[in-house]
C-alpha cells in the first residue's frame, strides 16, 4: 500500500530550522526523518513531529490524530524510559513564523524529549565496535523485567492467536508486493509466504499454549537497535525508547515475537554473536524455552517487516536521493535475512513425482533420495505388497484391468498418502514415486500437505518417444517392479490430466532425456531456487544457517 497524505509538513520543519524557534539555548537544529515521523535535534532536546500519513497499520492524517498519538507516545515510552520522555509541546503560529511552544495558532504537536547522545546508541556503538557481551545481557535482563510486569488480559492476548498472526502476515505481504523487483524477488516473497503458512500449522499448539501461559505482552512492539540507548540518564543505565502507540495490535505481541525483532537486527548489524547471547540470556532469565522455539519464525517476520518498511521510503519524495539509496540496501539485506530465517526452520517437503510410464520417474526419485534426506513410496512396490503379490512377478494387463483397475489404483493412492502423513507427522520429507495423471490425485496430496505444514512440489518428468520406447525395450530384458509397457505409456499420455492447476513454484518440469546426473541436477537447482531464493542485492550472501538446533530439512 503506498501511503496517502492529506497535506505536508515540510513547510513547518523547515520553519523549525531556525534557532529562534525555540524558548531554550539551541546551536544548531539537526532534522532526521523516517517513513512516519521527523525528528528535530535541538539543543538539549528533541521533537518528534508525525508526518501526516496513512499506511493502513497507521493513520496520522488529522491533527486530533497526531496529537492523540502524541500523548500515546509520552504514556506508554514512560514505561522503559520516564526520564526521557516530557510531554507533548504544540507548535504555534504567530504572524509568520512558527514556533515551538507559546501562544498563537496551534498548526501541530510534537513529543518533547531529553536528548540522547548519539554517539552511545546501540546501533552506533555497534557501528564503532563498543558493544560488549555484557551490554546485551544487561539489555536481555531490561526487557525480561519489562514483559515480567507488562499487562497480559484476555484483551492483548488475543494478538496471539494464530489467527491474528496470520492476519498481520496477509498485511505485510499486501503491502509488500507492490515492491516485487525492487527489494525482494519473486522468489524471496513466495518462500516467506510459504513459511508462515506452514508454520502456523505446525507450531499451531505451541501458540496457543503460548495464550494460555500469559506469554502475549503489551510490549515496545519495535525493539530495534536504534531505539536503545546506553545512557545514565535512565537508573540502569539503558534507555528504550520510541514503542509504537499507533496501532495496539502490533506492541500487543509474543514476547518471542520482540526478541526476536532485537535479534534479528543485531544480525543485520553482522553480530550474530550478540545476537546468540540476547536470546540466550533472556531465556535464561525468564525460563521461557518457547522463544528459541519461535525464533526462526518471529526472526522470518520482523526481517521481513523491516525490509517493507524500508521499501517504504523509496516512495517519500523528502527523501534524498542517498537516503532512497541507503533504504534500498537495507531493505534487500533485511528480506535476504527474512529468507535465512524461513531456512532454519525448513518443514518437510511433500514431493511428487508426476509423469507417464517410462518417463524416469523412479530412477530420478532414487536419485533425489540418495543426495538429500526422502523417504520414497513407490506405487508399484505398494501396488504389489497390497495385492500380497511377490515384488518381480510380471503382472502383465490390460490399462485399467486387473491390478490397474480404476479401484486398485485408488486404494494405493489412498495408502501413498496415508503412510506419507505418517511420515510428515514426523518431520520427514517424503517422495511419492506415482504417474499422478488424475488432478484429483494432485489435489488431494497438495491438501495433505497444507495439513501437515509441508513444502509441496510437483516433479513432472517429461521424455521423448524414442526415450521412452528404449527405457520399455529395456524393461521386457529385466525384471522391474513396473508392468507397464508401450501401450501403457500409450494409454496414459490419451488419459493424463494436464497439470494447469499447479503455479510456477510447485511445478517443476524436467526433461529425462538427458543423463540421470543433468536430470537430477536439474531439479535440485530448481528446489534450491524456490528453498533458498538469491536475493536482489549484490555482495556476499547473509548465512544465517549457523545457527543452533536447526534440524536437516534439505530437500
Amino acid at each position: 500500500m503506498s501511503p496517502t497524505a492529506p497535506n505536508d509538513l515540510s513547510h513547518v520543519v523547515e520553519q523549525l530550522r531556525r534557532r529562534d524557534a525555540y524558548a531554550h539555548p539551541v546551536d544548531r537544529v539537526k532534522v532526521l526523518q523516517t517513513h512516519i515521523s521527523y525528528v528535530l535535534l535541538a539543543g538539549d532536546y528533541a521533537y518528534k513531529l508525525k508526518k501526516p500519513v496513512d499506511f493502513g497499520f497507521l493513520d496520522f492524517r488529522t491533527l486530533d490524530q497526531r496529537r492523540h498519538f502524541c500523548l500515546s507516545e509520552v504514556e506508554l515510552n514512560s514505561r522503559l524510559s520516564p526520564e526521557m520522555y516530557l510531554g507533548v509541546e504544540p507548535i504555534v503560529r504567530a504572524g509568520t513564523h512558527v514556533h515551538m511552544g507559546g501562544e498563537g495558532e496551534v498548526v501541530e504537536y510534537a513529543v518533547k524529549m531529553r536528548r540522547l547522545p548519539s554517539e552511545q546508541m546501540l546501533d552506533a556503538r555497534l557501528a564503532a565496535g563498543r558493544v560488549s557481551t555484557a551490554d546485551i545481557e544487561r539489555l536481555a535482563r531490561k526487557m525480561e523485567r519489562f514483559h515480567r510486569a507488562a499487562p497480559s488480559d484476555p484483551s492483548v492476548s488475543r494478538f496471539g492467536a494464530p489467527a491474528e498472526i496470520a492476519r498481520d502476515w496477509a498485511e505485510n505481504f499486501d503491502q509488500s508486493r507492490p515492491f516485487i523487483g525492487m527489494t525482494h524477488s519473486a522468489a524471496q516473497h513466495r518462500l516467506c509466504l510459504e513459511f508462515v503458512r506452514s508454520s502456523l500449522v505446525r507450531r499451531h499448539s505451541l501458540l496457543l499454549a503460548r495464550m494460555r501461559h500469559h506469554r502475549i505482552r503489551e510490549g515496545h512492539g519495535d525493539l530495534r537497535t536504534s531505539a536503545v540507548c546506553f545512557d545514565t540518564m535512565c537508573p540502569d543505565g539503558i534507555c528504550v525508547f520510541d514503542c509504537i502507540e499507533f496501532n495496539r495490535r502490533f506492541r500487543c505481541c509474543d514476547v518471542a515475537s520482540e526478541i526476536a525483532f532485537l535479534a534479528m537486527d543485531l544480525e543485520l548489524h553482522d553480530r550474530p554473536d550478540l545476537s546468540d547471547a540476547f536470546v540466550d540470556t533472556y531465556v535464561e532469565a525468564s525460563h521461557d524455552t518457547g522463544v528459541r522455539r519461535l525464533l526462526p519464525f518471529y526472526g522470518c517476520y520482523r526481517a521481513y517487516v523491516r525490509g517493507k518498511v524500508d521499501g517504504f521510503r523509496l516512495d517519500q519524495s523528502e527523501s534524498s536521493p542517498h537516503e532512497r539509496a541507503e533504504a534500498l540496501l537495507q531493505s534487500r539485506k533485511a528480506f535476504e535475512l527474512a529468507c535465512g530465517y524461513a531456512d532454519e526452520d525448513r518443514p518437510p517437503l511433500l514431493v511428487l513425482m508426476s509423469g507417464l510410464s517410462a518417463t524416469g520417474k523412479t530412477t530420478l526419485a532414487q536419485a533425489l533420495a540418495r543426495l538429500r534426506v526422502f523417504d520414497v513410496l513407490a506405487s508399484d512396490r505398494l501396488r504389489r505388497e497390497l495385492s500380497g503379490l511377490d515384488t518381480h512377478a510380471p503382472q502383465v494387463a490390460a490399462y485399467g484391468a486387473g491390478l490397474y483397475s480404476k479401484e486398485r489404483r485408488q486404494r494405493v493412492y489412498q495408502e501413498l498418502h496415508r503412510r506419507a502423513a505418517e511420515a510428515l507427522s514426523d518431520g520427514r520429507s517424503v517422495i511419492l514415486d506415482a504417474t499422478h495423471g488424475e488432478r484429483a490425485q494432485r489435489e488431494e496430496a497438495a491438501s495433505l500437505a497444507r495439513e501437515h505444514g509441508a513444502y509441496f512440489f510437483v516433479i513432472e518428468c517429461r521424455a521423448d518417444e524414442s526415450a521412452v520406447r528404449h527405457r520399455m525395450d529395456a524393461r521386457e530384458r529385466v525384471h522391474s517392479v513396473s508392468d507397464a509397457r508401450f501401450d501403457t505409456y500409450l494409454q496414459q499420455r490419451s488419459h493424463f490430466d494436464p497439470l494447469d492447476e499447479l503455479d510456477d513454484w510447485s511445478h517443476i518440469v524436467v526433461d529425462t532425456s538427458a543423463s540421470l546426473d543433468v536430470s537430477t541436477a536439474r531439479v535440485l537447482h530448481a528446489l534450491d531456487e524456490r528453498l533458498t531464493p538469491r536475493g536482489l542485492a549484490t555482495g556476499p550472501r547473509l548465512d544465517t544457517a549457523r545457527r543452533r538446533e536447526a534440524p536437516d530439512l534439505r530437500g
